[in-house]
């Protein structure tokens, strides 16, 4: 069964997003970030490997009748090479989503039940992590 479990690394934004509900309290009131927060950040490895399969992986996320797609929004040097890592959505709203990674060569990921809240500025975004099977 799929885990959720945080990513190696996040970007200064997002990390703001998540831990702080993107937003800050100042003297004078909430002050909210500029940048929209993704609903949904899924970390994509293979199983075996632990290798990250972002790049090569399709996603969406669907909590209506119209899925989002998910695209790589987080990137990891590794070896000196830029590697993607994770998927994200481009902020879709508060709700409760299905999720699904398809990667070829794998076993389609599908989590449903995901819950993204809605903090004071924006969404909270749910971080996933996508073990991906290899087919047989």
């Amino acid at each position: 069964m799929p885990q959720r479990t945080p990513p190696r690394t996040l970007p200064a934004l997002i990390l703001t997003a998540t831990a702080l509900g993107g937003c800050d309290l100042a003297d004078d009131g909430l002050v909210c970030p500029a940048f929209i927060a993704p609903a949904v950040m899924v970390t994509v490895t293979d199983s075996v490997s632990g290798a990250y399969l972002a790049e090569a992986a399709d996603g969406r996320i669907q909590s209506g009748p119209v899925p989002l797609p998910l695209h790589v929004g987080l990137w990891e040097t590794v070896g000196g090479q830029n590697v993607g890592v994770a998927l994200v959505d481009d902020g879709g709203p508060a709700g409760t989503y299905r999720v699904e990674v398809i990667v070829p060569g794998y076993e389609a990921w599908v989590l449903t039940g995901v819950v993204v809240e809605q903090g004071p500025c924006q969404v909270e975004t749910a971080e996933l992590h996508a073990r991906m099977q290899p087919s047989l």
